[in-house]
């Protein structure tokens, strides 16, 4: 993965509908791309990490204007990615916004979260939710190749919540066919991990992403991915029966183990 240092006009953006599922207001990136690989996000596709070396001077120009609000930090690209202990952009915006009423909502898979724990315990109510797509480890060292194992971003859940920063996990998105068998495992260990909330949200594709992400499938899983292919030709999204059956598991299982499926 290249590396390379820019200077960008603007750092916050305004989110325009209301969002249910993070309860924010606006986002935040500190990187632009990620290491993590994740083959359904976009975010992956250039194999360069930007790192926006002015984000404290656009900051501060930019939160006078706005109206208060919770930032959401790492809406596209992962905040605490490798790159981050190198260049601590991620670190340095919250040491800033520790210092305003913004709170933060931030979303990771990284336990480099970690070194942060004590600025996020002074930021007014932190949120931080872990995305976690399985447990199974052909399944998300296929869809996931670069990133942290599930059991350390768990750790990273436990850990968070014993120093009182309320921490959720995502499973976000959804695979319809891969998850299914999977789902009450991931589910009753997020439990076991102290998660305040499991939220999910369903698998989309697009474009060059779309290509790609059923390239990477084919040789691993090639059954789902005829089945994929079908589902994809005309449609960024999978059929919405099979959107909501996973759906309906995962708040089934939720609720049978009290682990709410909301912030």
């Amino acid at each position: 993965m290249n590396i390379k240092e820019i200077r960008v006009q603007q750092l916050i953006k305004t989110i325009t509908k209301k969002d249910d599922l993070f309860h924010g207001n606006y986002t935040l990136d500190p990187y632009q791309n990620c290491e993590f690989g994740c083959i359904y996000c976009d975010s992956t596709l250039d194999n360069t990490v930007f790192v926006k070396t002015n984000a404290i001077e656009i900051l501060k120009k930019e939160l006078p204007t706005l109206t208060l609000g919770r930032i959401i930090i790492g809406s596209v690209h992962d905040p605490y990615q490798q790159v981050e202990q190198r260049f601590h952009s991620t670190h340095n915006i919250l040491a800033y916004l520790a210092q305003t009423d913004y709170p933060v909502h931030i979303l990771t898979k990284s336990p480099t979260i970690l070194n942060d724990v004590s600025l996020l315990r002074s930021i007014k109510k932190p949120l931080v939710t872990i995305t976690i797509i399985g447990l199974d480890d052909l399944f998300w060292k296929t869809i996931e190749p670069n990133a942290p194992s599930p059991i350390e971003r768990l750790k990273v859940v436990k850990k968070l919540n014993e120093h009182h920063i309320k921490t959720g996990i995502a499973i976000i998105p959804t695979f319809p066919e891969f998850q299914d068998q999977h789902l009450e495992e991931l589910i009753i260990k997020a439990k076991q991990y102290d998660a305040s909330y499991v939220l999910f949200k369903s698998l989309f594709l697009q474009g060059s992403q779309k290509h790609s992400f059923l390239i990477n499938i084919k040789e691993t899983y090639p059954k789902i991915y005829q089945r994929y292919q079908n589902w994809f030709q005309q449609s960024q999204n999978p059929p919405q029966d099979q959107i909501q059956k996973i759906d309906n598991k995962i708040k089934k299982l939720c609720r049978e183990i009290n682990l709410p499926t909301e912030i």
